[in-house]
């Protein structure tokens, strides 16, 4: 492109420059004065802020690596509202064949760190329930099939202050609302600004994170950032903030060879009923547990799983 036709060099801005000035003559009634007289400095100014106002919307657009972008305070303005609900869904596909489908609900109580979890997992019909109240974590995984007398809650000491959000002890779901909020604090991947959508009648900014499932881990300072094949998993998240900061949903799309083809694994987390009041129950009975986790092997977080076996290669 010649600087001739480049529809961004001063002759465009000077133009929209006298164009703002006949405007304002005429609702003064003033007549136009001769060529190349000069207007006071607010006029001839004008094209001169025209163009900082575009570069500075331009840059707006894209929150370059390693800056700090609005998702980063979005965990921070969901935890003033004190209490949110959730709903999940994860799709996993290999060579575009749907191959795994989960599920899951649940509620965070921000000021107390208590939250309540079922993720679901439809074509076997197994159930895992997670909860915490106060220092004590509760864990059941109900198997389809088995006799309701073999489902048994089991419980461990967690360490945490108040109001700290701690994690499931053995837990880790790329669709756990909790993981989402320690990413989205803790990534520094360039972020832009898709747009502005309508969700459930709230009015949101549709932001853009581009990244890879090794920096989504590091993010969320999961301890298997560091494997090597996660750097070649192509990561898009996908965050809409409502007027408030906070999350009203979180998309996000993880893509991949792997051993079995290409791969895929989609999340999508809605966010709801911000400040609801809702109290996270211990269960009436459970098993007091010394292990590091309240699940068996068989018992071990399914969707962590089929990462590993598609990803990692194990």
């Amino acid at each position: 492109m010649t600087r001739a036709d480049d529809p961004w060099r001063l002759p465009a801005l000077e133009r929209l420059g006298a164009q703002l000035r006949a405007a304002e003559r005429a609702d003064r009634g003033q007549p136009a004065p001769h060529s190349g007289r000069w207007r006071p400095f607010s006029l001839r100014a004008a094209p001169l802020i025209v163009a900082v106002a575009l570069i500075a919307a331009a840059l707006d657009l894209v929150t370059p690596a390693g800056a700090v972008s609005p998702i980063n305070h979005a965990p921070t303005a969901a935890a003033q509202s004190r209490s949110v609900r959730f709903s999940s869904e994860l799709d996993v596909t290999v060579n575009g064949r749907g191959r795994a489908r989960f599920n899951e609900q649940g509620e965070l109580d921000f000021a107390t760190g208590d939250y309540a979890t079922t993720l679901n997992w439809p074509s076997t019909g197994d159930h895992i329930e997670k909860r915490r109240v106060g220092g004590m974590f509760y864990g059941l995984q109900s198997h389809s099939g088995a006799r309701p007398s073999s489902d048994r809650w089991r419980a461990i000491r967690i360490a945490g202050r108040r109001g700290e959000s701690v994690p499931a002890p053995g837990g880790y779901t790329l669709m756990d609302p909790q993981v989402i909020f320690r990413v989205l604090t803790g990534s520094r991947s360039p972020v832009s600004v898709v747009g502005h959508e309508q969700l459930e009648g709230a009015a949101t900014t549709h932001y853009r994170l581009s990244t890879s499932l090794a920096a989504f881990l590091a993010a969320e300072q999961e301890s298997v950032a560091g494997v090597s094949a996660y750097n070649g998993v192509a990561a898009t998240v996908d965050v809409w903030l409502d007027g408030k900061g906070r999350p009203r949903r979180v998309e996000a799309s993880f893509a991949g060879a792997s051993r079995l083809g290409e791969a895929r694994m989609s999340t999508l987390v809605d966010f709801t009923d911000y400040g609801a009041a809702f109290t996270v129950r211990a269960p009436s009975q459970a098993a007091i547990s010394s292990r590091s986790s309240v699940f068996s092997a068989r018992g071990e977080d399914p969707i962590r799983v089929l990462e590993r076996v598609l990803f990692a290669g194990h």
